[in-house]
Formats: structure tokens, C-alpha cells, sequence
């Protein structure tokens, strides 16, 4: 029986707020006059556009209201600054489709989702400036509940740089009209603790349990509710008077927040989403807030923190896969074009986000947009990145020539991977198989793979330009760790997560044609049977068997009837639970969750009856053709419990 694996992978990677990694591209070489040409014949280059007020905003006004109308978009806000000063804060579309409200850009409120953690990493700093956190103490002693560390202990840097191990948790990430109150921090933090399955510091992936506990240290530490102490520690010295973590939003906020929507087209209004990890992504802010918090970081800590303590958080670096870039404490570098770039991006399920600070020029972008428009917003964001930093700090894309390693080295990359952005032993292990990445080797010796378009763009092929370094004709790179002449992770730009060699055991190269032909055997064995009984009624022939092999004979069937129905009970779950993130949430999922995993009985009794059967058949004179069926049975009874194994199916625990 076919799975929906792929509606599956595509629903919980957004509902994961997952994802957070917006790629860098390199734009296209600025023309060069020719030299040497007589003057009157030479085209004139064109000068650089000065990044004015004037200038910006009549080129944001012809690129958002196309991209907006292109990608099925409801609205966006933009944000600009520029040597501590905001240089153009602007609206665009509607913030509420049914009231025609447009989008305003100082008093409408958006879901940055993610970029919320940076205000996670700048309390932290605070408390690591006056002494009360040591970002390479154990996480443990600031907690009042234990937090096993099976692998190795957890630092606050391991937090701040997404390293501690942890596996992915999905679960009650959104909830649907609900109050958060401050105790329910805790309360999830202690009952959604992920397993570690990586060792510290050594292999990045994403999450947002291990910022949320973060948050939840400030909370200890300061001895202030999170909420209160970014309202008192941040918002408050800021000016940010239309902000707040605070779930649902107080009244005077509330009626300013644009309505989320899945697209223009769509034209439905989505509710508020209620994010429990509440840190990790709960914050709700206008463009004119949010232009605060970046210059803020942009002046050396605004009066949020001393200048030296800025500079540690944006430069200390864990570049875990160099020279690729990596991040720093809380933000992610995005270095472009030889620019001194650190960003963030977030994603809720309606509103997706992006915050770029160019450092050494006093520049910062914020982009929040109120629907995904199917697939538009990911590229919207990074392409107005890349276009205004092409405008306004144009550079030369390098394009270094391939290194005479590229067919060796890349021969040896080449295989299957699996994101460290996963979980093993749960539901979310049928994300893992779903989303194993096949990298190949082109004839000229690149990387080759159209899985994940954010490792190699599109699927365009990757050369290496330096040493288990692979960079594509845009600018996309790939860099690759070597243990003992083998690879063992790939990386792409910003690392924040990686891609690790699959197991043989679930690799999908053999077990889902395996399962394919499992799947069929399966069908055609219970269809054999009312097809069988209809030609013996139809040509008036008697039944053939006796005895044990009369038994056999419905044995075989029966055993097929209960696997399908194990997998149709399966796939019922995951279609709905794929139709809203808010399925979710532990209430409307965990019973059937436990029933289904309680149905796991049904493939071995399966597999007994399908052994039972078979005995029987190979015991009797019966055809050739009866004899390799029942075999055939007996081994896709034992691929279907394998299979389900390696999925998560054959688990008992509901924390996905």
C-alpha cells in the first residue's frame, strides 16, 4: 500500500519552523567598460546606486508589489537601516483581506517566528556581560529539572550555536487558542526533553527545544518570567512599544496584528498561532520595531549590552564545516560578496522572515511577509537579500576553476545522506527516510543532486574549487568533513545543519524498491482471493483444498488483509494529521497516535500467519508457482516489519 511520504516530509518540515537556513547566492558579475576603447564608443559603466532614502524606496515600490503579485502573496513589511538611523520603513499588500487593511509599517504587526530567538542570544549575552551565565557551564546547574546528557554535557554555546545533539520535536510546537502562561515553559521543557543523538559541539542541527531552554535560563537566572525580562531588558530601553512575546497578544497590540494567510489566492485567514516553545518563536513586532533592535546590534549594543560583548556575540564563530560559513553566538553568518554579514531568518506557518545586518557598513534588511504563496516566500526573501546587496555593494563573483581532486573527491562524497535535523525512535524517523538526499557524480566530476535544491541550487552540479570544497556557477557551496579518508558529513551554506551517511540499514535505495515489491505481493495476494472465488462460482468448479491446506489457503489472505489495513489506518493518521500544524498538538493527536502504535500487532501476526501458510503450501504438492508465492509472502511480511521499525511505527512513544 503506497505511503504519502512526500505530503507527509512537506507538511512537518513546515510545521518544524524548520528549516530557519536561508541559503546565499552570489548575483551575477557587474558589467565592466572595455578597456582601451575610444571614449565615444564605450559604453559608460553604470555608477553604483547610492543607498538614499530616494533611491531605496523607488526600488523596493517596483520589486515588492511584482513579487507579492507573482508569488500569491497577501502583504510584506520592509525595513531598512542605515548609521543608526531608519532609512525607509514600508508596507506593502493588505494586513487583512476582508477589511481591505493595508499593511503599515510602524503599526501593523507581523510573526518574525525565528528571528525571535535573537532576542533569546541578546539576554543571554547580558547575563554572560554581568556574570550569571558562563557559556561553557554545565546547562544543568541553571535548571530545576534534570536534563539527561547521555552523549556529553550541554553548554550554553552549544545552545547558542544549535550543537548540543539533540534530535528534532515537533510536537505542540503550535497550538490553536490557547493562553501561554509563564509556567508553561517549564512544563514543556520537561515533558518534550529530545534524545541526543549526536555528540556536543560536533554535528549542527537546528532546534528550537535547545533555544527555548535557553530562553528558560534567562528565566532562572534573572529570576524575571522570559516575556517580562525582554519587555524590561530589551523592548522597554529600545522604544519597542509595539512588541511582545506575549501569547495571545494584549488588547492595544492585538488589533494591529496582520492576519496570517496560506496564500493571496487562498484568501482565508488562518488563526493565531500559539507557539508553546514560546522563545523559540512566539514574537509578534512591527517593521519599526524590529528597525530598533537592528541598530541596536548595529552600534555596538545600544545600551542592550557593552560593545565588547556585541562584538564577542556576532564574531565568535563555530565554523564547523570551513571556510563554508557558520554561525556565530545566536546569529548565523551570511558573509556575501567579501561582506561582514550576520542574519537570522523565521517561519511560522503563515508568516516567513529574514533579518540581515552588514556589519561593517552599519546596514540592516528586515523582510516579514504574511503568506508563504505556496513556495514564493523562501525565494522572495532571498532574492531581495541578494538584489539589494548586488544594488547597493555590487562585487565580482568569483568563480575559481576546479581543482584536478574534483573526480576522486567528489567520487568519494557521492551516496546517500540524511539530514542531523531528525529524529530516531519516533514518528518523525519517517521524515528521516523520507528525506534521504541522493548525491551523484557528474562525468566532468561534480556534485550532482536535485533533492534539497539548497544544497546545489536547483540542482545545478558543484565543482571543487579547494580541498572537499564544491561551489556551483551561483555561488552555492558544499564542504565536506574527512574522518580517516572517508567523508562523513556535507554541509551546506549557513551550517547549521548537515547531511550524514545513511545507515544500511535504512537507506532507501534497497528498501524502498524492496517495499514496492513487498507492497505488491501483499495486494495481489489478498486480491487473489475474491478473484479466485468468482471464476470457481462463475465456471462452477469446486473448491480444491482440504485440511491443512484448506487453512493455508486463507491464511495467506487474512495475513494480507491485516497488513493493509495497518497500513490504511497509517495513512489515514498522517493525511490528517498533514492538513493542519495545530494537529499537532499532543490533545488531538496522542490517542490514535497509541492506538496505531498498538496496531503494530497486526504485521507479526501477519508474518506468523504468512510463515504458517507457507509450511503448509511447500508441505503439499502444491505448483511451483504456489510455492514461491508463499515464500514471496512470508519475506514481504518481514520487509513490511523492518520497514516499519526503521519508519517509527514500532514505537511506543508519542513525543515526535
Amino acid at each position: 500500500m503506497a505511503i504519502p511520504f512526500g505530503k507527509l516530509f512537506a507538511a512537518l518540515l513546515a510545521v518544524a519552523v524548520f528549516a530557519q537556513a536561508i541559503y546565499a547566492q552570489d548575483s551575477e558579475p557587474v558589467d565592466e567598460a572595455v578597456s582601451g576603447a575610444p571614449a565615444l564608443e564605450t559604453p559608460a559603466t553604470p555608477a553604483t546606486p547610492s543607498l538614499t532614502e530616494s533611491d531605496l524606496s523607488a526600488w523596493l515600490d517596483g520589486f515588492m508589489p511584482y513579487a507579492l503579485k507573482t508569488g500569491d502573496i497577501v502583504g510584506a513589511v520592509v525595513t531598512v537601516v542605515k548609521d543608526g538611523q531608519v532609512l525607509t520603513n514600508r508596507g506593502y499588500g493588505y494586513a487583512d483581506l476582508e477589511t481591505d487593511a493595508p499593511v503599515d509599517a510602524a503599526e501593523t504587526l507581523f510573526r518574525p517566528g525565528s528571528i525571535s530567538k535573537l532576542f533569546i542570544w541578546t539576554a543571554v549575552m547580558q547575563l554572560v556581560e554581568q556574570g550569571e551565565i558562563n557559556l561553557d557551564t554545565d546547562v544543568n546547574v541553571y535548571l530545576d529539572f534534570n536534563l539527561p546528557t547521555n552523549r556529553g554535557i550541554v553548554t550554553m554555546r552549544h545552545l547558542m550555536t544549535h550543537t548540543p545533539g539533540f534530535q528534532e520535536v515537533v510536537k505542540d510546537l503550535f497550538v490553536e487558542n490557547q493562553t501561554i502562561e509563564d509556567a508553561d515553559l517549564r512544563e514543556y521543557l520537561v515533558t518534550h526533553i529530545p534524545q541526543q543523538i549526536f555528540d556536543p559541539g560536533k554535528i549542527p542541527s537546528y532546534s528550537n527545544y535547545a533555544s527555548s531552554l535557553a530562553g528558560y535560563i534567562v528565566e532562572r537566572v534573572s529570576g524575571e518570567p522570559f516575556a517580562t525580562y525582554i519587555e524590561n531588558h530589551i523592548f522597554t530601553p529600545l522604544g519597542m512599544t509595539r512588541s511582545s512575546f506575549r501569547q495571545p497578544l494584549p488588547g492595544a497590540l492585538a488589533a494591529g496584528m496582520s492576519k496570517g494567510y496560506k496564500s493571496a489566492s487562498d484568501g482565508k485567514a488562518q488563526s493565531f498561532e500559539v507557539v508553546v516553545p514560546m522563545p523559540a518563536g512566539a514574537l509578534s513586532s512591527t517593521g519599526d520595531d524590529m528597525a530598533k533592535f537592528m541598530i541596536a546590534h548595529l552600534s555596538g549594543g545600544g545600551g542592550l549590552m557593552q560593545a565588547n560583548t556585541a562584538v564577542q556575540m556576532h564574531t565568535t564563530l563555530d565554523n564547523q564545516f570551513p571556510p563554508i560559513n557558520g554561525a556565530a553566538l545566536g546569529f548565523y553568518r551570511e558573509d556575501l560578496g567579501g561582506l561582514n554579514i550576520i542574519a537570522h531568518g523565521g517561519d511560522t506557518a503563515w508568516f516567513h522572515s529574514n533579518m540581515v545586518l552588514l556589519l561593517d557598513h552599519g546596514v540592516g534588511l528586515y523582510v516579514s511577509v504574511n503568506s508563504g504563496g505556496g513556495q514564493a516566500a523562501g525565494p522572495l526573501r532571498r532574492t531581495l537579500f541578494t538584489e539589494f546587496v548586488d544594488r547597493y555593494f555590487p562585487y565580482e563573483a568569483a568563480t575559481p576553476a576546479p581543482l584536478s581532486t574534483s573526480m576522486a573527491h567528489s567520487t568519494l562524497a557521492a551516496g546517500l545522506y540524511e539530514s542531523s535535523r531528525a529524529s530516531e525512535g519516533n514518528l518523525l524517523a519517517l521524515v528521516r527516510y523520507a528525506s534521504q538526499l541522493k548525491v551523484t557524480v557528474t562525468e566532468d566530476g561534480a556534485l550532482k543532486t536535485t533533492l534539497i535544491p539548497g544544497l546545489s541550487g536547483s540542482g545545478e552540479p558543484l565543482f571543487e574549487v579547494a580541498p572537499w570544497l564544491w561551489q556551483s556557477k551561483s555561488g552555492r557551496r558544499v564542504a565536506a568533513r574527512i574522518e580517516g579518508g572517508v567523508v562523513t558529513a556535507l554541509a551546506t551554506d549557513p551550517a547549521l545543519f548537515t547531511f550524514t551517511p545513511v545507515p544500511w540499514y535504512r537507506s532507501s535505495v534497497w528498501l524502498t524498491p524492496v517495499m514496492i515489491g513487498a507492497a505488491s505481493v501483499i495486494i495481489l495476494t489478498f486480491i487473489a482471493w475474491p478473484v479466485r472465488a468468482v471464476a470457481r462460482w462463475r465456471l462452477n468448479v469446486s473448491f480444491p483444498y482440504r485440511g491443512a491446506r484448506k487453512k493455508a489457503y486463507r491464511l495467506a489472505p487474512t495475513a494480507a488483509l491485516l497488513v493493509i489495513l495497518y497500513f490504511a489506518g497509517w495513512g489515514i493518521f498522517l493525511t490528517w494529521l498533514s492538513g493542519s500544524i495545530f494537529n499537532l498538538e499532543a490533545s488531538r493527536n496522542e490517542s490514535m497516535l497509541m492506538l496505531l502504535y498498538v496496531s503494530s500487532i497486526l504485521p507479526v501476526i501477519s508474518a506468523f500467519l504468512s510463515v504458517s501458510s507457507a509450511r503448509a503450501v511447500l508441505g503439499d504438492r502444491s505448483t511451483l508457482f504456489q510455492k514461491a508465492s508463499s515464500i514471496a509472502l512470508v519475506a514481504s511480511m518481514v520487509f513490511v516489519i523492518w520497514f516499519s521499525v526503521v519508519v517509527g511505527f514500532f514505537s511506543f512513544d508519542t513525543g515526535f
